[in-house]
């Protein structure tokens, strides 16, 4: 049955979400025992990360109740008619024995959100992939400013710190690199440092300087974002 349900019907983000959601949750724990959390820039993982989130309250017997009974709705058709088409065929993306997760945005939102990868300058693109090699020629070899911006007002620094890598951060920082840059919503690397969990690389930004005090558009500090067990912020 969920191999038929896969390939004959279509489900909104908000569907696929929910039955992502439950699923991870009766199959691998809670949230908290996830090896590596999404990156702040990665909006696809941390939609699919917060939906397994809002689920870690329920124990595991019960998200698969629900997770069953969600499917025998759908298969039914009772599960928001208006959202489930038939198309003969499904997204593709992460496999759950039923319609599969994809893109919970639009290409056009995605965008928007400052996710088109391509439009990214170089010196930041090297940076996300964690290229070191590429990183140092591009600001000492071609003379790309260190603390040049993205169309969001991102540094490189910023885009290392999503993506938690320490030799990426370590080399920009002994390049100048401002450990308190800030993007156009008022955040420091630090805060996504924080807001990602990556410890050892908010750990760098701190010992280099980075405040854990600054406040970004909405009054939040690298500090508040952070982990409570985190005591050197």
């Amino acid at each position: 049955m969920a191999s038929e349900l896969a390939a004959a019907i279509k489900l909104d983000n908000a569907q696929k979400l929910q039955l992502y959601g439950l699923f991870k949750r009766a199959t691998a724990g809670t949230s908290a025992d996830a090896t590596k959390k999404p990156g702040m820039l990665d909006f696809t993982g941390r939609a699919k990360f917060d939906a397994w989130r809002q689920n870690d309250q329920k124990t595991k017997e019960a998200a698969m109740v629900e997770y069953v009974a969600l499917v025998q709705a759908i298969t039914q058709g009772t599960a928001g008619d208006e959202d489930v088409r038939q198309d003969g065929g499904g997204d593709g993306g992460d496999s759950l024995g039923v319609p599969s997760v994809s893109v919970p945005t639009s290409d056009a939102a995605a965008d928007a959100l400052g996710t088109d990868l391509d439009a990214l300058p170089e010196l930041h693109d090297s940076a996300r992939a964690g290229f070191v090699p590429q990183v140092k020629y591009l600001v000492v070899d071609q003379k790309t400013p260190v603390d040049s911006l993205d169309k969001e007002g991102r540094t490189a620094l910023h885009w290392a710190a999503d993506r938690g890598h320490e030799h990426v951060a370590n080399a920009l920082i002994e390049l100048g690199a401002d450990v308190n840059a800030k993007d156009m919503g008022g955040q420091t690397p630090l805060h996504y440092a924080a807001l990602c969990e990556h410890e050892q690389l908010a750990r760098i930004l701190a010992a280099a300087g980075g405040d854990a005090n600054v406040q970004d558009e909405d009054g939040d500090t690298p500090k508040e974002t952070a982990p409570r067990s985190w005591d050197f912020l």
